[in-house]
């Protein structure tokens, strides 16, 4: 008996400990959502979730840090996440994110907030796309100009920093706004910093029966671990629509982002968008990436173009393209601008190395003093326009100062320039 009894108790002590696995097992699980969630550590504690997957057309607000102790969020192929309003998506230390080919994430029209994602691994086979999510252009019914950032608070006013102007003027942001026949003149104020992106793009002007084109939205990810790009991250305007003499282009928008390591095979673009009929071309965006270490991905794919023209309209100008192999910018490093740069009063621009792409746009419009230097100097084919006043300008390079095809234009006096290299200028 006794036996017996010793027996019954070892079994029922064992199914007691297998119950108990089998417990935690079960409070192990993957969140599937399907309709709009506020997800925060209450969601995550409450339904024991160690993953997390978007498998919906749904907008998700974040709230504070949502820690899955090393697990990983994914936007399933064929669906969209919105970002909830002004939210943010912080992961814990050893959380990941992927977007699957075929997945999107966006936010919503003028939400200044944006899509700010932080995490360990993001991997971007999808689109993070943000196109025609800034400020809103011109309107015809009701009848409105249209909305830049207001500077301060990043909301979207009325006839505020870079707007496309009536009569189907384009919209400014890191580049100017083109100008019409009807007449317009160009929107040359230009907004926001090349570093430290933060701000949406302009809408584009109205025509007198067509919208003018939103601006683009605003993207800033930051990846501890790696980046990986095969799809595309998108901050362009939109176009002005086409009825009547047509509507301006939306200015790009903001992308900022900072990798351990950068990699992969996709692009980076914060372009302004085409007027339409008689509308001018919006400027571009601006871009700021910073890596700590770059594998595969081709910083050539990191472009923020002008939008055209159409019917006598004006293109915009280039945008900015900020590219530095530091995660933290500690005044040296190797920098690349692929698009266009503008030269600020208070900018950092002698480097270890500064390449700066065939085609690109350099602009200086507040600086009394500028140096450019570095080991090794390239801007090659470039166009350098000068409008602010200067007491100095120094372009140097320890090696040959290669600026073969480049042309250079003041329209603000100079006091003293100075052009050197190593081995001379080519």
């Amino acid at each position: 008996m006794r036996r017996f009894l010793s027996r019954s108790l070892f079994a029922f002590v064992l199914g007691l400990l297998f119950l108990g696995i089998q417990t935690s097992e079960v409070q192990a699980a993957t969140c599937v959502i399907t309709s709009n969630t506020v997800i925060d550590s209450s969601y995550v504690s409450g339904n024991s979730c160690t993953a997390i997957e978007i498998q919906g057309n749904v907008s998700t607000t974040w709230v504070g840090t949502t820690d899955l102790g090393g697990g990983t969020v994914t936007v399933k192929t064929g669906f969209t996440m919105t970002m909830g309003a002004s939210s943010q998506m912080i992961l814990g230390s050893t959380d990941d994110l992927v977007v699957e080919s075929g997945a999107i994430i966006t936010h919503g029209v003028a939400d200044a907030g944006g899509v700010y994602i932080q995490a360990r691994n993001i991997t971007v086979t999808g689109n993070i796309d943000v196109s025609s999510k800034g400020c809103t252009g011109g309107t015809v019914s009701p009848l409105a100009t249209a909305h830049g950032p207001n500077l301060t608070t990043g909301a979207c006013t009325a006839s505020t920093s870079g707007f496309g102007k009536n009569n189907f003027g384009g919209a400014a942001h890191g580049g100017i706004g083109g100008a019409t026949t009807y007449p317009t003149t160009a929107q040359t104020t230009t907004y926001g910093s090349s570093a430290l992106p933060t701000f949406l793009g302009a809408g584009g002007g109205r025509g007198n029966e067509a919208y003018g084109g939103n601006g683009g939205g605003r993207v800033h990810l930051v990846a501890t671990g790696v980046l990986t790009i095969g799809g595309s991250i998108r901050a362009n305007g939109g176009a002005g629509q086409s009825s009547g003499n047509g509507g301006g282009g939306g200015a790009g928008g903001s992308v900022y982002i900072k990798a351990g390591t950068l990699t992969g095979s996709g692009s980076i673009m914060a372009s302004g968008r085409n007027g339409v009929t008689q509308g001018a071309g919006g400027g571009g965006g601006r871009i700021a990436v910073y890596y700590g270490a770059l594998g595969s991905f081709p910083l050539g794919n990191i472009l923020s173009a002008a939008g055209s023209g159409a019917g006598g309209g004006s293109a915009g100008t280039k945008g900015t393209t900020f590219i530095l192999d530091r995660t933290t910018d500690d005044g040296a490093g190797n920098l690349r601008v692929t698009s266009g740069l503008d030269f600020v009063a208070g900018g950092d621009y002698i480097r270890d190395t500064i390449t700066i792409d065939s085609q690109a746009a350099l602009t200086c419009g507040s600086p009394t003093s500028l140096d450019i230097s570095g080991t090794a100097v390239v801007m090659n084919g470039v166009s350098f326009s000068c409008a602010s006043s200067l007491t100095r300008l120094m372009v140097s390079s320890t090696q040959p100062l290669q600026m073969s095809g480049s042309t250079i234009s003041f329209t603000g006096a100079i006091s003293n320039a100075l052009f050197t290299g190593g081995e001379g200028i080519y």
